[in-house]
């Protein structure tokens, strides 16, 4: 561009209005060592105008309210979202297919007359009946159980057997039924509520008297049991689970009957009369419908990926060390379970080249535990620095994350995605039923935001050519052009020029030397640098008359002082001071 100035000068000087003959030699050699042309400036560059980015279609993108993301208005910051994932958590019900009762039978103390006496009452002392609930096929998202509730009727059966009596006996008020303590028992109709209550959760205490008849005519006690507390079970009770295998689940329990049963002395016949008390306990179903305990249920979170459209070549190059300061990744994660949930997974970045960068998060890969709450909606951002705007975030501090944006990649994955639920967590969760369902959502989605603001390890190549000098330069013959100037730069980027002479081929010619000192160094917009460039191609050959362009290529890079400040579209380059000299003897053929 420079060169280009200078010839414009040259060309200037010659007035075409005097009719030259072609028979004429109009080859002019200017005197003097040096040419020196005045001097001028450039335009501001802008970084809009370096970028040079699609509004519509770069996921790159100035910052456009103040504080947007912690940064500035116009920080240019790259977005995109990745696609979501949709999928639920459930666990089903389970039916214990494995139930047994007992009947018990218990010989009375005689029932003797006593004269004046109505009613005769015995003692029955401790009458134990006895049950079994097991099952050999519980889901394996089941680990461990300390309490289920559950669907479960009971029915307690009490009549009597007797050769020498025929009337009715009573079960006296304020006789008792014992369960387990474990058991949380209620009364499961009005028949049963008539004549008794339930004293707690365990023990069903008769508040009237109640008939009981000979064989045949039971006296039916119907119950329900909600729930088991299985905290304290004796050994190989509960559930005893196996990896990736169906658990195994047992729950003996005693019944224990206790009271007097009486009977009317006008039915003894013989003076005597004896009676065998029958006492039956049968389960006729059991279903699992809430479990308090870990449970390992299947967790689905879909991979997804982001492709990253319509950046500039010079940030994609293969060879780039772009060392972004803070790339952030932002999960949120919906669960109304009441499971809480670890997560670990890949991230892996596709650059251009073909190449492959992958990090891991999560504890199995040495970082933070990423830990999804329960019953909640859960924000995490993976960061490299630990600094992120959002409220309520879980902030995941991956220090290699960078590695994933050595150059700017056409798409990020994020694979592997391993969801457990936390197993050194009880949790109570209720079960999913055909009939009631308990089906619980478990949704992701995915932001990625990173900034263009480097650290001190940058280093990349921005190239530009300046081309088609040689209708300008074909009338002149000289072997140096010396260039001087100064750059002024708000950019934090230091940026060292390399300067390459091309032909009208746009290959580098090789008998020029093209060198040039010196660093456009870092600034800021509120602090400007001015360096000073100078610049010198010279030629080895004959003279510079196959010059057609240059190629510049500007290596930035960061250092401590700029490390962090964000690329913005107001940041610029300005070229001030231009001095240009040619020298080597100037040599203008005017004949054309």
């Amino acid at each position: 561009m420079c060169a280009v100035a200078g010839t414009a000068m040259l060309t200037a000087c010659v007035d075409h209005d005097y009719d030259l003959s072609k028979d004429i030699d109009l080859t002019v050699t200017l005197g003097g060592n040096e040419l020196t042309l005045p001097t001028s400036s450039t335009d501001v560059y802008t970084m809009a105008q370096i970028l040079d980015l699609d509004p519509e279609n770069s996921s790159i993108k100035p910052v456009e309210t103040q504080g947007q993301y912690g940064l500035n208005k116009g920080d240019y910051v790259l977005t995109q979202t990745g696609d979501p994932s949709e999928s639920t958590v459930s666990i089903d019900a389970v039916n214990l297919s494995d139930i047994t009762g007992s009947t018990v039978k218990t010989m009375l103390d005689p029932f003797v007359v006593v004269a004046g006496m109505p009613e005769i009452a015995v003692n029955t002392g401790n009458i134990i009946t006895t049950t079994s609930i097991s099952d050999k096929n519980v889901t394996p998202d089941i680990r461990t159980l300390t309490w289920i509730g559950t669907d479960c009727e009971m029915i307690l059966s009490v009549h009597y057997n007797s050769d020498d009596f025929n009337g009715n006996a009573i079960i006296k008020k304020g006789t008792v039924i014992k369960f387990d303590e474990s058991w949380k028992v209620e009364i499961a109709d009005d028949a049963t509520r008539s004549f008794a209550h339930m004293a707690n959760d365990h023990t069903l205490e008769f508040t009237n008297d109640k008939t009981v008849s000979k064989s045949g005519k039971n006296l039916q006690i119907r119950l329900n049991v909600p729930a088991f507390d299985l905290a304290n079970l004796p050994a190989g009770q509960g559930l005893t689970s196996y990896p990736d295998a169906p658990g195994h689940f047992l729950l003996d329990s005693d019944i224990v009957f206790n009271g007097q049963i009486a009977i009317a002395t006008e039915h003894i016949t013989s003076g005597v009369a004896n009676l065998e008390l029958v006492t039956e306990t049968a389960i006729p179903m059991a279903k699992i419908l809430e479990v308090r305990g870990t449970v390992d249920p299947d967790i689905t979170i879909n991979p997804t990926s982001f492709n990253i459209t319509d950046v500039p070549d010079f940030l994609s190059e293969p060879g780039n060390n772009l060392d972004v300061e803070n790339p952030q990744l932002y999960f949120t994660v919906e669960n109304t379970s009441p499971v809480p949930v670890t997560i670990n997974a890949k991230i892996t970045a596709h650059d251009n080249g073909g190449n492959l960068h992958t990090v891991g998060i999560g504890a199995n890969y040495g970082t933070t535990p990423i830990y999804v709450d329960a019953n909640a909606t859960t924000n995490i951002c993976v960061c490299r620095t630990g600094n992120a705007v959002g409220d309520n975030l879980k902030i995941i501090t991956v220090p290699t994350l960078s590695d994933l944006l050595v150059t700017v990649p056409d798409k990020i994955e994020i694979t592997d995605i391993d969801a457990k639920a936390d197993q050194s967590k009880e949790v109570t969760i209720a079960l999913n039923e055909e009939n009631h369902p308990h089906v619980y959502a478990f949704n992701a989605s995915y932001d990625a935001v990173i900034p263009l603001a480097f650290g001190e390890n940058l280093k990349f190549t921005y190239e530009t050519t300046d081309e088609d000098w040689g209708e300008d330069l074909e009338k002149y013959n000289f072997d140096r052009v010396n260039i001087s100037l100064n750059v002024s730069n708000t950019a934090p980027l230091n940026m060292k020029p390399i300067i390459d002479a091309l032909d009208s081929d746009g290959q580098v010619i090789n008998d020029v030397t093209a060198t040039i000192d010196g660093i456009a160094k870092a600034g800021s917009l509120t602090q400007p640098t001015n360096s000073t460039l100078k610049a010198v191609l010279k030629s080895t050959g004959p003279n510079l008359k196959n010059l057609d362009g240059i190629r510049i290529r500007f290596e930035a890079s960061s250092d401590a002082a700029c490390a962090g400040q964000a690329l913005n579209e107001a940041q610029a380059l300005r070229f001030t001071e231009i001095r240009i000299s040619i020298s080597g003897g100037v040599t203008i053929d005017l004949n054309d």
